[in-house]
């Protein structure tokens, strides 16, 4: 009787191991000084990790059944957080110059995110938070660039562009099956998104230096309500604008073609529908 007992019991543990081992982990450090570190926690979970080149910093946590993570540094001194809870999750953070932070943190099921910085001195942070979001964040240029994504819903999309020096976008998503795109090419331009509602969709271009369309904690484009259009195209230098929308099914389309432009749209209802021009003549 006590050797069935241990038998069992062997047999027990060895299933048990065989579950333990669906995860599968890979690093590679090639330089000075780097460290890594991954757990995970559930099955099927895929951490891959990269470092060339010295005094990097990466640190993945995995939690649940299907998640993939992966990381690639071809500069210095960066550092990379990845949390993954929930299951199928993807994640990549791709970078390419020395001194950048970038982080993501996906908390549900299906989420993507990806982000590519060919910039030094940079900033990216992803947070999702809900099921089918996708994230994607893209720097590159001269560096000292801040890009920061955060959505809670479903079915959210967002992508952040962006070229040149010292340029920043803050974007909040707060509901589902909505759109933001966002483009910057210049020097000290500057963005920041409130969206809060569903099937939303907002597309920014700003082209040119020290445009303004809000910041940090200071949303000057903001949307509260569902299936309201957003549109603004700043091309020139040192123009400032600000959207405002509360209600359901608004659209508002602002084009400044010109340099140093104000603008202000503020709408309070239903279906209502603002387009402003600005240029030189």
């Amino acid at each position: 009787m006590k050797k069935i007992t241990l038998f069992v019991a062997a047999g027990f543990f060895a299933i048990n191991c065989s579950f333990a081992q669906t995860n599968q982990s890979n690093v590679k450090q090639t330089g000075n000084d780097n460290a890594t570190d991954v757990l995970q926690v559930g099955s099927t979970n895929v951490a891959s990790v990269i470092q060339d080149s010295d005094l990097n910093m990466t640190m993945v946590d995995q939690a649940g059944a299907g998640n993939t993570t992966e990381i690639e540094m071809a500069g210095g001194e960066n550092t990379v957080n990845v949390t993954q809870i929930g299951n199928s999750n993807q994640a990549v953070s791709l970078i390419t110059e020395a001194n950048n932070v970038a982080a993501i943190s996906q908390d549900g099921n299906n989420n993507s995110a990806r982000q590519e910085l060919d910039a030094a001195d940079s900033d990216a942070s992803i947070f999702s938070e809900g099921s089918g979001n996708t994230a994607i964040q893209q720097q590159s240029g001269v560096g000292g660039n801040t890009v920061q994504l955060a959505q809670s819903g479903d079915n959210n999309i967002v992508t952040q562009s962006q070229i040149g020096e010292n340029t920043t976008a803050f974007v909040t998503q707060v509901g589902s099956n909505s759109l933001a795109v966002m483009e910057q090419n210049g020097v000290s331009n500057n963005i920041g998104l409130l969206a809060e509602g569903d099937n939303n969709t907002v597309v920014v271009a700003q082209n040119g230096a020290n445009n303004f369309a809000g910041g940090e904690g200071d949303p000057k484009l903001s949307q509260s309500g569902n299936d309201n259009t957003l549109v603004l195209s700043q091309n020139g230098d040192m123009n400032a604008s600000s959207i405002i929308q509360e209600g359901n099914k608004n659209e508002a389309v602002n084009s400044q073609l010109s340099d140093e432009n104000v603008s202000v749209i503020q709408q309070v209802g239903n279906r209502n529908s603002a387009n402003v021009a600005q240029r030189d003549n």
